[in-house]
């Protein structure tokens, strides 16, 4: 041929039986070398200008254990492959070497293996496809700084594999996990160990911006001690490229423990079985999990997740049963001041992410919570929190509370156990200064409960105060060990024209009152005398006639006949009311009120305490005709 043509060969097979192959790389600390032993390949109809392809087929013992086959064809002319691959059982523990330090824990066992196929297709931009199945059987990773166990598995099942490039994308059809564990641990610097397990050589900070594709975002990476690097591209949700058709657990268990409160907290959640998905865009994903905390507290979540949309969106429902609160009092400890002595807690919760923002339902119900002793803390609350648990606590030693909230979850300052912990305290605070305001809405209608008015210048219970005190009744029937303080209170306007009409109301009752005690018929009391229009009229001249003060005459000289509006005016303008009159009527309120709860409420008189005249003083800013009641 010609001095300056290509070498040319054709070679129709080549064959290994039993060979062997050692591979070491000196440049990593602590790595086994890697042996391929026996290793049996067949290669035929190999030609060296690489176009038409050889076909490959291989099958090799690795590091003792490990099974390899793979088998077919092969180009490198450009580079072309369409693999067989059988992986069987492959020893992860003698490859973990091989990430060099980074790896901040220890593959003490692990088999991988994967039955499918592997392309590679070189063009302006190397394509590379994996697809098949893979499995990861009894993983185990060891802590060897703090000598635990830190995650395990029996099985890890990923079917329906398929990875390509170019662009990047994994699509999976399940993944199960059986028989797992992780242990995971909330470090004193507020981060989770889990997220150390791979080291990372530079901390980066990420910022976001606007991007010119109004799907898309921009994150600028900065690495801290270096001048701020280039701009970056994610690509939109569309885009995302990982999609998983469901996610399965079976049995699992995580062992969790809170290193950032002092003492720590521990708790377990055990035999967590269910499933999630699918997970990509365009799909809500379903969330469907149960399972216990500590082998007592049932728990149950549901709801659907979309983590790959242009905006995320999560609607959850959770619900945990008789978890006890014991073992909580490093947080209460720590945020109220007190140890937990005694209690449980049940919880149903609802979180809806949409748009940005989170709106939030927590009802939590308490069943014979006690505190201890008091825990020294500069992050205590500073609030009488034995009066607000008194206040919130029923006859039978419950506590129901509802904590809604709201908040956006791209604010940078958003904290979702933050936002727990304020409206807690903000449902204590509540309790303590508007205790009737937060009792009241757990019973129909909302009523508020802190007073009861009354008609200008009576002391009368009317029908509306009454369904006040009926509701308040139930109040303190629910819980007996609260004590009612009850102040009379006037109004210094109304209840001065209120006070001459009651006073005539009297008077006029006082004619026929006398005239059947006179006919020797019992009457009792003259509240109890009612009138009809046409008795009013008679009585009321009557009582008119009686008055000493000068009346109009008529053209012979004796008292004038007038019409019930004008002898009502002339007795009601030479009524004369003072102070002690005014006061009088506040204490008949106050006793008025609490004669109807001891006798139609059936409430104890110790519990109920009726504030005398130095307390209204007091109160004078607060007057008006009405009843105020105070929980102690």
């Amino acid at each position: 041929s010609h001095n300056n043509a290509p070498w040319t060969a054709k070679i129709k097979r080549i064959k290994f039986k039993a060979a062997g192959v050692r591979y070491e790389d000196l440049t990593l600390a602590k790595t086994p070398p890697m042996i391929i032993d026996p290793l049996d390949a067949t290669i035929e109809s190999v030609d060296l200008k690489g176009v038409k392809p050889l076909n490959l087929d291989i099958k090799a013992r690795v590091n003792e254990r490990g099974q390899i086959k793979l088998s077919g064809p092969l180009a490198w002319s450009p580079f072309a492959t369409d693999l067989a691959l059988n992986l069987d059982s492959v020893d992860l523990v003698s490859f973990q070497g091989w990430m060099g330090d980074k790896l901040n824990a220890l593959i003490t066992s692990g088999d991988v293996s994967f039955l499918g196929n592997l392309k590679v297709q070189q063009g302006d931009a190397m394509q590379i496809s994996v697809n098949g199945d893979a499995k990861l059987y009894n993983l185990n990773v060891f802590d060897d700084k703090n000598a635990q166990d830190l995650l395990h598995w029996k099985k890890m099942d990923a079917n329906g594999l398929s990875v390509t490039t170019d662009p990047l994308r994994i699509d999976i059809k399940s993944v199960s996990f059986s028989d797992f564990y992780a242990r995971m641990v909330l470090l004193p610097n507020g981060e989770l160990n889990l997220v150390h397990i791979v080291q990372i050589e530079k901390p980066m900070d990420v910022e976001v911006a606007p991007a010119a594709n109004k799907n898309a975002v921009e994150v600028k990476v900065i690495t801290r001690d270096i001048e701020p690097t280039n701009t970056y591209q994610v690509k939109s949700p569309e885009e995302t490229f990982i999609h998983i058709g469901k996610v399965v657990l079976q049995q699992g268990d995580i062992n969790f423990r809170d290193r950032f409160i002092k003492p720590n907290y521990r708790a377990n959640l055990i035999g967590l079985t269910g499933q999630i998905g699918p997970l990509y865009p365009g799909k809500f994903g379903v969330i469907d999990i149960r399972g216990s905390i500590d082998k007592t507290a049932p728990l149950e979540i549901k709801g659907k997740i979309e983590p790959f949309s242009s905006e995320f969106f999560l609607d959850l429902i959770a619900s945990v049963k008789d978890i006890d609160l014991p073992p909580f009092t490093p947080y209460s400890g720590k945020y109220i001041g007190y140890a937990i002595e005694k209690g449980k807690l049940s919880a149903d919760v609802q979180y809806h992410v949409e748009k940005g923002t989170l709106t939030a339902d927590n009802k939590i119900f308490l069943d014979q919570f006690t505190l201890g002793d008091k825990v020294e803390s500069e992050d205590a609350v500073s609030l009488p929190l034995d009066l607000a648990l008194t206040l919130l606590k029923n006859r039978r030693g419950e506590i129901n509370l509802h904590l809604p909230l709201t908040g956006s979850i791209n604010d940078p300052q958003f904290n979702l156990g933050a936002l727990i912990f304020e409206a807690f305290i903000n449902l204590i605070t509540k309790a303590i200064t508007a205790p009737f305001t937060l009792l009241a809405s757990a019973l129909d209608g909302g009523e508020e409960l802190s007073e009861i008015t009354f008609t200008p210048g009576f002391a009368d219970i009317n029908e509306d105060a009454a369904k006040r005190l009926e509701a308040l009744v139930e109040i303190l029937n629910d819980r007996p060990t609260l004590e009612l303080e009850i102040l009379g209170h006037v109004d210094a306007t109304e209840d001065y024209e209120g006070l001459k009409l009651a006073i005539l109301q009297d008077k006029v009752k006082a004619q026929k009152l006398a005239e059947q005690t006179n006919k020797g018929i019992a009457s009792g009391a003259i509240a109890d005398i009612t009138l009809t229009p046409e008795e009013y009229s008679k009585y009321l001249e009557s009582a008119y006639k009686k008055e000493t003060f000068e009346k109009p005459k008529n053209a012979i000289g004796f008292a004038k006949s007038l019409p019930v509006p004008e002898m009502e005016q002339l007795i009601l303008a030479h009524i004369e009311i003072n102070d002690n009159d005014l006061t009088g009527l506040a204490a008949r309120r106050a006793n008025a009120a609490r004669n109807w709860l001891v006798d139609n409420g059936k409430i104890s008189d110790e519990r109920i305490f009726v504030l005398g005249l130095a307390e209204a003083k007091e109160n004078e800013q607060k007057q008006g005709n009405r009843v105020e009641f105070s929980l102690k």
